[in-house]
């Protein structure tokens, strides 16, 4: 049931740009999507072993943890989304050469997730949940800066921003998953977690590559207008259809990969924009729900580190 609204959830998300938001697809499809999370609530809120406890959400802890690992799993995977083709396409780098591309986002998350026992104490779930969302979202408005002749050390240090919310998120947000609930449903927890994870991916990918496609090629069919429709259509649908197309025109070529290039930049900034305006209201939204510095926070904590310990 769960995979169904998200399906139905995502399309409507995915079909956004490219239709309007007002089109009857899109609003229906993201109707449909919050009607059938509705209704599986209803019906997990009545059974009397229910496979997913509802009430659980109300549990300040828990979601918190819950809504976090959405969304900055969603803010992540789009932008792997994202750079992964602008390292390949506008970089030129190989497959593996972009994996190793992204390698400084592990120095705030190895080092910050193996410190969050000294950390969450001192500052609570709180502050910890709204500074690491707030590094992302500034870490995508930092995004906007990157060009087309930006070279890898203009990306890495915007790259390390991002590691260090990601880091003060990661342990945290799932411990604080893990110890809200009681030991009978710690698989139940579990659940949840990799669940939060899977839609948060899910949905970024969608937001982000909605919103990339439908401006970049918003961005480049005027400039297409001297080249036949055999061009055009498939010069417009992604960019390394563009470039593949640039070694076959002739003197045409190095304009039409210019072009094309600038209008994936432009579609660029504006997705890193929305993502980080969304992250940005989201960790407002999540921090002011969080649990703050009193009796239940410092019971969190206190079982959170000794999770950790043992």
């Amino acid at each position: 049931m769960i995979g169904a609204e998200m399906a139905i959830f995502a399309y409507g998300v995915i079909e956004a740009p490219a239709r309007g938001w007002t089109d009857p697809v899109v609003y229906c499809c993201l109707a449909a999507g919050i009607g059938i999370a509705v209704a599986f609530a209803v019906v997990e809120l009545r059974r009397r072993q229910p496979l997913l406890d509802v009430r659980l959400f109300a549990r300040p802890g828990f979601a918190t943890g819950t809504a976090t690992i959405i969304v900055f799993f969603g803010a992540n995977f789009g932008f792997f989304y994202i750079l992964m083709q602008y390292f390949q396409l506008i970089m030129g780098y190989s497959a593996i050469h972009t994996a190793l591309a992204f390698s400084p986002l592990m120095v705030g998350i190895v080092s910050l997730s193996g410190l969050s026992f000294w950390y969450v104490p001192k500052l609570g779930l709180r502050a910890v949940v709204f500074t690491g969302l707030a590094l992302i979202s500034v870490s995508f408005f930092l995004l906007r800066g990157i060009e087309l002749d930006s070279s890898f050390w203009d990306i890495t240090w915007r790259l390390l921003v991002l590691s260090v919310g990601i880091g003060l998120l990661t342990a945290p947000a799932t411990s604080a998953i893990m110890v809200a609930v009681p030991d009978n449903k710690q698989g139940v927890a579990s659940a949840v977690n990799d669940a939060a994870r899977e839609i948060g991916a899910a949905l970024g990918i969608a937001i982000a590559g909605s919103i990339l496609a439908a401006r970049y090629t918003d961005r480049l069919l005027p400039q297409l207008t001297a080249f036949p429709e055999p061009v055009r259509g498939p010069a417009s649908g992604s960019l390394a259809q563009a470039l593949k197309l640039s070694d076959m025109v002739g003197p045409q070529g190095p304009h039409l990969a210019r072009v094309s290039e600038t209008a994936f930049l432009q579609a660029t900034h504006t997705s890193v924009l929305v993502i980080g305006i969304i992250v940005a209201v989201a960790a407002v939204l999540i921090g002011l729900w969080a649990p703050g510095r009193d009796g239940q926070q410092l019971r969190i904590v206190r079982r959170v580190i000794s999770r950790q310990r043992v």
